[in-house]
């Protein structure tokens, strides 16, 4: 439901109502009192891109070229830290507030900005990941050490062989996108070569009426079989299965969806916060910066 543009969000008493009739929805953040509980904190650090992927989710991108700024983000940390619990998972078992930069392309601000923000964030003991096409390699290479995962796109499965001998390899997770287009001899492609990649996982991803696409028949006919067993990630929005080694990630079709989940803050180069990808409009849920 929209309102004049602005997406409308259920109220904290809203929320504190349904936590009192035990009908808590991981869909919203959850009021525990003085703390919101969250999966993850996103931050654009720029609209800019070097890529244009068909699968982007940006609306703006190469749009607006603006940067954020490094005290925004200071200020977007504190409240984190003040009002925001974070749900444990299998990725982040200790509960810690996870940080994903995102763009865009990150890697276009550079990698003195990127460490800055992962040391700022380190300091406050907050997991740092960020997703990257992966076209400036050198600043990747850089950026590792100062990042807990580097989620790298790659267009096609030996686009992966060059992250093969890295040092960092436990930091890196491979991200191959499953389109329309994607058949199951790529996919086994993909299983081959990075066998040896700890983290590695191939997304299903939606089209534009957030509907998942439609796989070609083979690979739908792996991906679906009845010896695959999927499990439902905590906010109850994905879910995952292992299949030959690698992770697969499928969004559950719900009308409500992940990427506006108050679950999920968001903030833009702007300066604003909110939980939607539809606008870039101040939404202070979880408080003002």
């Amino acid at each position: 439901m929209k309102i004049l543009g602005i997406l409308a969000f259920k109220s904290n008493s809203q929320i504190q109502n349904n936590k009192k009739q035990n009908k808590v929805s991981f869909g919203n953040a959850i009021d525990t009192g003085a703390k919101f509980t969250i999966d993850h904190a996103d931050i654009l650090v720029t609209h800019r891109c070097n890529k244009g992927c068909p699968t982007c989710i940006d609306k703006w991108v190469n749009k607006y070229k603006q940067i954020i700024s490094f005290d925004i983000i200071k200020k977007y940390f504190n409240l984190l830290d003040r009002n925001t619990v974070s749900v444990p998972s299998p990725v982040n078992k200790e509960g810690r507030t996870l940080i994903n930069i995102l763009g865009g392309e990150p890697t276009v601000v550079g990698e003195e900005f990127l460490n800055q923000i992962a040391e700022n964030a380190h300091e406050r003991n907050f997991l740092m990941w960020t997703s990257t096409n992966g076209i400036k390699t050198e600043t990747v290479k850089r950026i590792l050490p100062n990042f807990d995962m580097v989620h790298i796109t790659v267009d096609k499965p030996e686009d992966a062989i060059k992250w093969a001998d890295s040092e960092y390899l436990n930091r890196i997770d491979i991200k191959y996108p499953c389109t329309e287009k994607t058949s199951l001899e790529d996919f086994l492609r993909f299983v081959n070569i990075t066998k040896d990649f700890p983290n590695k996982k191939m997304i299903v991803y939606n089209d534009l009426h957030r509907k998942e696409i439609k796989m070609q028949p083979e690979l739908a006919a792996l991906l679906d079989g009845s010896d695959v067993k999927y499990t439902v990630a905590p906010h109850g929005f994905q879910k995952y299965a292992d299949v030959y080694g690698v992770t697969i990630k499928r969004t559950i079709q719900e009308d409500n969806h992940f990427a506006d989940s108050q679950m999920i803050p968001r903030l833009y180069p702007n300066g604003n916060y909110n939980c939607t990808w539809e606008n870039e409009l101040n939404n202070p849920y979880l408080g003002e910066l």
